[in-house]
């Protein structure tokens, strides 16, 4: 299978996996009409639009050609951590006359966060599109995921692009895991090496509490003054009382109904987020 929808191409997740499967010489439709507000989406089309096999916003009837095999992605991860999951819901996946749901030889593949495996709100993202008649379906479930080009939804580019200000406040939003990172590039690999299967998988990176692991070695690499970093760890800690780590444990029991992974080869945090920080700088001085 050589060619692939995203739907919101530019988000975190869907322009990981877009550019992982270009690299791999695939063919990407893009769709980014369906993109909410993105500060770096404009930087992330001038590092794909050239590449040949990037194809943004076509008319529908230019899809692909009969019986050609494509893989639809849907990344309802950024969605869900930009809370406009109902959004994309109403503008595309609940639209039985919708154009995506009229091509033949589709596969479809939901990308999602731990926390809404047992979430019946989103049950109905995937009856509706089990119903489709897609050749084949699957759900892969990631945890909290970092690296370059992270939106400051998340903890990690909050502290990243504010630390040096007295006056914001962070925030640590209630649909962000706490129980463990992937790096992006690692994420959107086990994408590309599960494109071939059906089912439903479960992403670790087989440590214990990596996220805040990650946290760590963030404060570390910017060097954050003992008074700040204290005041971070303090409001993380008293989130992480209060939260019900509920979402892996229950994939667990459910092991069932999941195939459980590990990533083989992980990103090392610590370079991990120095390619974050790397980005976001190089990313301020051009926006100057």
């Amino acid at each position: 299978m050589n060619k692939a929808i995203v739907v919101g191409a530019f988000g975190f997740l869907g322009y990981g996996v877009t550019k992982a499967m270009l690299e791999e010489g695939m063919e990407v439709i893009a769709l980014s009409n369906t993109d909410e507000k993105n500060c770096f989406k404009a930087e992330k089309r001038m590092e794909v639009g050239r590449n040949a096999n990037f194809i943004e916003d076509i008319e529908w009837g230019e899809l692909h050609e009969e019986n050609e095999e494509l893989r639809l992605i849907i990344p309802l991860y950024d969605f869900y951590m930009n809370g406009t999951e109902k959004k994309v819901y109403e503008r595309v996946l609940g639209r039985e006359d919708h154009p995506l749901f009229s091509l033949e030889n589709c596969s479809v593949t939901y990308l999602l966060p731990y926390q809404v495996a047992n979430e019946q709100g989103f049950q109905k993202f995937k009856d509706f599109m089990k119903d489709r008649g897609f050749s084949s379906y699957q759900e892969i479930y990631f945890p909290t995921l970092y690296g370059p080009w992270q939106p400051d939804v998340y903890y990690f580019q909050q502290v990243l692009a504010f630390y040096r200000s007295d006056k914001y406040e962070y925030n640590l939003s209630s649909r962000e895991s706490i129980e463990d990172v992937i790096y992006i590039e690692d994420a959107a690999s086990i994408v590309l090496q599960l494109k071939e299967d059906s089912g439903k998988f479960v992403v670790h990176s087989g440590k214990t509490n990596g996220w805040m692991e990650c946290f760590l070695h963030l404060c570390k690499s910017l060097s954050l003054p003992e008074e700040k970093k204290l005041l971070k760890l303090e409001s993380v800690s008293q989130k992480m009382k209060n939260w019900e780590q509920t979402s892996w444990l229950q994939l667990q029991e459910n092991k069932g109904d999941y195939h459980f992974m590990y990533v083989k080869e992980p990103m090392e945090i610590q370079r991990g987020i120095k390619e974050q920080q790397k980005q976001y700088e190089h990313w301020q001085l051009m926006n100057r």
